[in-house]
């Protein structure tokens, strides 16, 4: 199968949509089929040229089952919005998420807060919590030496007086 990426830029001037393929992929060179143009990549670029959206077409394994949910209209549409091209695999990989007896939820509120604190998932929460309890152990270090240095004052000014 031909590799597309751009559309010919000499062609589309004309009003004619013909994608390019790749002609010469040693030379980097790109071929027009309709109009018999020729570009390198170079070229492409500096004349500007629209490039091909990629279509990407989900085809579930035969392994699968096609499920049934009822949802509202709305939330569908923004759902597809949202996921165009990866509804089927996007949802699989939520219903396994909520299928795992140790997710943690975190969202709204809470979830801007972590964002406002520089934490953006799961990995970076893990972290602060570790770094939490090393902070809490230094911290429980200094106040024992604090203690015994003050002791140490306090007895010395009695000793003292």
């Amino acid at each position: 199968m031909a590799e597309h990426s751009f559309y010919c830029p000499a062609c589309d001037k004309q009003g004619i949509e013909s994608e390019l393929q790749r002609g010469a992929p040693e030379n980097h060179l790109f071929k027009c089929f309709a109009g018999g143009h020729q570009f390198t990549y170079a070229q492409l670029q500096s004349l500007g040229a629209k490039m091909v959206k990629l279509q990407v077409a989900y085809i579930p394994p035969a392994t699968h089952v096609k499920g049934h949910v009822f949802l509202p209209p709305d939330l569908w549409r923004q759902f597809c919005l949202k996921y165009p091209q990866q509804t089927s695999p996007t949802m699989e990989s939520i219903i396994q998420l909520l299928l795992d007896d140790d997710l943690v939820l975190v969202s709204g509120e809470q979830a801007r807060e972590l964002k406002k604190l520089g934490i953006r998932n799961g990995q970076e929460m893990v972290e602060c919590a570790k770094n939490n309890q090393t902070l809490e152990v230094t911290n429980a270090d200094l106040v024992r030496e604090n203690s015994r240095f003050y002791r140490a004052i306090a007895e010395h000014a009695n000793a003292e007086t």
